[in-house]
Parts: C-alpha cells; structure tokens; sequence
C-alpha cells in the first residue's frame, strides 16, 4: 500500500523488486499482488500465479461481496481459506487503496493490495502442528468469521471435544482454534 501511495506511476520492474524484497523471507507467502481499479495487474511468483493476472475482482462472484464491503468499509478483509484460480487453497488478505485527488480534497479508490498466504506453511511456522501425539488441533472461522466460520484445518469431532479453545484475533475477524485429547 505505501508503494502505490509513495510512486503511483510505478514500472512492473520496481514494483517485482519491492515486492520480491519483502516477501524474501516469509514462508508461505503465495504471492503479493496488486490489482488496480479491482484488476490483478502485478504479481509476484509469477510462473505459481500468472492465472491470476486480469482477474476482475469485482466481476467474480465468489469474491464480489469481500472486495465491495472492503472499498465500502475502508479496511482489510480477509477471506479463506479459498480455492485459488491458478489453483491451490490459500487465505487472502486484500486491502483496498485510496490514493488523494489531485484536483480537490478527498480521495479516490485506486485498487487493491493483496496477501495470498498458503495454509500448511502458516501452520507449520507459527508452531501450532507442534503438538503431543495424543493432541489434535480444529481451526474455525473461514474468511475471519471465528465461532461463526466454517472449520478450515481439522475435525468437528476435535472441536466437540476441546479441552481448550482459545480465540485468535486477526486485523478484521477472528480464528477459533480447539484442542483435544484424542487418547479416547
């Protein structure tokens, strides 16, 4: 977002090597995109997700409703985990870009900024799938909705028979992640 805000009229070429350095050493970073006026314009990790470039994120049903309340509302939404259209499951965090009207005062919206970022290596990074042989993990709350959302990453029975559950807030939205004995 500070890219676009700082150089607004930035090449393909500096938005790869700032992109490229950022992501350089985050594990499961699927790839940062930019989508102005709601089109996926520039990617990184190009030959994984050229599918994605021209994607119309206003024109896909599937993502219509989370990039429209996002420009409405102003802030990140996350969605996901969600079937990718250059194929693998991801958890995508798009932030919508409001760049100041030259002219006047306000602002206007240019597009948006995403995260896509792969499940499996999240998990394995943030030390949750370091468990004792005899624990198992659930993960609710599907495109941020905690108790609410759907389970992403384990089993219903798991989560029936918590011994623990703890909440993990996210920028918009919240996780659920139960714990079980699975002993018997």
């Amino acid at each position: 977002m500070a890219f676009v805000k700082a150089n607004p009229n930035f090449t393909e070429q500096e938005f790869t090597v700032y992109a490229n350095a950022l992501q350089e050493n985050l594990k499961g970073l699927r790839s940062l995109q930019l989508a102005p006026k709601g089109v996926v314009r520039y990617v990184t990790n190009l030959e994984q997700n050229r599918a994605a470039l021209g994607h119309d994120l206003f024109a896909d049903p599937k993502r219509r409703v989370f990039v429209e309340q996002a420009v409405k509302d102003r802030r990140y939404v996350i969605a996901g985990p969600i079937k990718l259209i250059q194929g693998g499951t991801a958890i995508i965090a798009r932030r919508p870009i409001f760049l100041p009207k030259p002219s006047s005062s306000g602002d206007t919206f240019w597009g948006f900024a995403t995260v896509l970022i792969d499940v499996a290596p999240l998990l394995a990074e943030s030390g949750l799938l370091n468990l004792r042989r005899d624990m198992a993990l659930t993960i609710r709350g599907k495109d941020g909705r905690g108790a609410a959302g759907d389970i992403f990453y384990g089993t219903a029975q798991t989560a029936t028979r918590a011994f623990a559950t703890a909440n993990v807030i996210l920028p918009t939205g919240s996780w659920q992640i139960s714990a079980a004995d699975i002993r018997g």
